[in-house]
């Protein structure tokens, strides 16, 4: 099951939260109802990946992996990725996949619970207000 909300009024989050199993469909599905979403809004957003109760990913689904890397890449809208995980597994796909597409890099953080990527995002979002303009 894959669950995707906005994860704050100002809408600057979404949260989309995996739960093993899942299908190919529902990821499909689920891309399309995040890209729907951002065109809500013309300001910038962060996603936060809820993997803390999935343990495996659907065998069909690695060869998304590429394009969704390609996404991130191009996505001039999307500001930051924060995985929230429990899992080793989880940990490893992300870090080859950042081996393989260096230029994600920047836009991609761990954190070990859904919690603790809302504080690291909203400390981006407060030091951001809190810079003097130009």
């Amino acid at each position: 099951m894959i669950v995707t909300e906005w994860a704050d009024d100002s809408k600057r989050v979404i949260c989309i939260h995996f739960t093993s199993p899942f299908t190919r469909e529902e990821y499909e599905q689920m891309n399309a109802q995040k890209v729907q979403m951002m065109k809500t809004v013309t300001h910038p957003v962060a996603l936060i990946l809820d993997v803390s109760r999935t343990r495996t990913v659907p065998t069909d689904l690695f060869m998304e992996f590429r394009r969704s890397a390609q996404w991130v890449i191009e996505t001039e809208q999307l500001e930051q990725v924060v995985l929230a995980h429990s899992s080793v597994f989880i940990r490893s796909l992300l870090l080859m996949m950042v081996e393989m597409y260096p230029q994600i890099s920047h836009k991609l953080k761990l954190a070990k619970s859904v919690e603790e990527a809302r504080e690291l995002l909203q400390k981006k979002y407060t030091a951001i207000q809190n810079t003097p303009s130009s």
